[in-house]
């Protein structure tokens, strides 16, 4: 009976994701949420229960699936090829506005302008990812779908080198490597970052190398390579840099400094030269226009509408910002242990701070702390995987639900926090317990 109901959840889970790989669309909130709901009640069922041969079938077999999927929640492909191709053809792509690129467009580009979801703004992707589109662009030119293979393929070997490095890290530090299944089926990070192509999971695989160099100190050059790939991948990882300080002798931490300075000039002086400005411009998008998912900002925000009449966005998002550095900054100050948990879940922590903060939350942004989670246990990453959805209905009809499903979700997410650590022993979702 046991090993029929592992089956069935087995069949579901591979069932519902590739439903969400390849018959939903971002309009259609009511569908996305039932199908993420079945895919996570499956998730849990079976990663503990079933053979690791066939979890591992699983996740690679939907991966695989997920690489011949065009992306059915996310339109940013479009502005990748935009940037690949540019590159192709010489042009920085922080140089110009899309609408003002000065050159000849195909058929081709004219559709990637149109389908282009940010035409008025400067790109904001990093150095390492403008890399993958202008090869892509240079080796299938003028191919939507020949390009996103292309890019899927390399994202699909990032996430075997994700899971091949963080199983060895788990068995370093003599925890189950059942726990790295729960990223690697998680259904988020199968949709959302394989399926709709978004790279944080080039970011988590840099970040996996960081992890598996720093333990022991065993590859300190490669976990300096591994950090600078993360954040030239997604900036977001630069927010490890305090807790450095306590890992590294001073002339280690000196020399690992002057590393990550020389790789992080190679990796983004090409790019950043001359259009610094411009690339500066697309961030400050996050922290004074874009607003999406929020919690702590949506709150302060309908305060100064009540106070002062208007969105105190261009003010409140950069003081949020440095409430949220701050606080990190206190967290790398009182952190006594120095080893991969510790690490993985003070950085999980500053994360879900930063977050807590930020004007902008998308579903994805979690998929980070769902990684970190599997080294230190702390389950509430998972949980916000799953709630993080809620902020889908965003996109379903007049988005009237929107705020509420907002709200639902971290109140949801307040809960499982508080439970899992005000409460007596920790927060068991039908999971084994995890050692700190």
């Amino acid at each position: 009976m046991e090993a029929a109901k592992s089956w069935i959840a087995s069949a579901l889970l591979v069932g519902s994701v590739a439903f969400l790989l390849t018959r939903v669309t971002i309009e259609e909130f009511p569908l996305i949420l039932g199908c993420y709901t079945l895919a996570f009640m499956a998730y849990a069922y079976v990663v503990f229960r079933v053979s690791p041969k066939v979890l591992l079938a699983i996740g690679i077999g939907l991966r695989v699936l997920a690489v011949f999927c065009f992306p059915g929640l996310s339109d940013d492909i479009y502005r990748f090829l935009w940037d690949g191709w540019l590159i192709t053809e010489g042009v920085n792509p922080y140089a110009y506005l899309p609408v003002d690129v000065p050159l000849p467009k195909s058929e081709f580009h004219q559709l990637l302008l149109d389908k282009m979801n940010s035409p008025e703004y400067f790109s904001v992707y990093p150095s390492v990812l403008q890399g993958i589109f202008a090869v892509a662009s240079y080796c299938i030119p003028e191919s939507l779908y020949g390009q996103m293979v292309f890019i899927k393929m390399i994202m699909l070997s990032a996430e075997v080198v994700t899971f091949i490095l963080g199983r060895k890290l788990l068995i370093d530090l003599h925890k189950d490597t059942r726990m790295m299944y729960l990223y690697f089926l998680n259904p988020l990070v199968l949709v959302e970052l394989m399926g709709n192509m978004h790279m944080e999971l080039l970011m988590i695989m840099g970040f996996a190398v960081f992890l598996w160099g720093l333990h022991e100190k065993r590859a300190l050059a490669g976990s300096v390579f591994g950090l600078a790939f993360s954040i030239a991948s997604k900036l977001v990882t630069a927010i490890t840099f305090p807790f450095l300080i306590k890992r590294l002798k001073w002339k280690e931490l000196l020399l690992y400094g002057g590393m990550m300075i020389m790789v992080l000039g190679v990796l983004f002086g090409p790019m950043v030269v001359g259009s610094y400005e411009n690339f500066g411009k697309g961030l400050d998008l996050y922290f004074q226009k874009f607003e999406f998912n929020a919690s702590v900002y949506f709150l302060v925000r309908q305060v100064g509408f009540w106070i002062k009449g208007y969105n105190v966005i261009a003010s409140v998002g950069p003081a949020l910002g440095v409430m949220a550095g701050l606080m990190v900054l206190v967290l790398a100050w009182r952190e006594k242990k120095v080893g991969v948990e510790s690490l993985s879940k003070r950085v999980l922590w500053s994360l879900t701070i930063y977050y807590a903060l930020s004007t902008t939350v998308h579903p994805w942004y979690t998929s980070l702390l769902v990684f970190l989670a599997v080294f230190c246990g702390v389950r509430y990453a998972w949980v916000w995987s799953f709630l993080v959805i809620f902020s889908y209905a965003e996109y379903y009809g007049d988005g009237e639900w929107y705020y509420v499903m907002v709200a639902l979700e971290y109140v949801m997410l307040l809960v499982f926090v508080l439970a899992e650590y005000a409460g007596k022993g920790r927060l068991q979702l039908f999971l084994p317990q995890v050692d700190d």
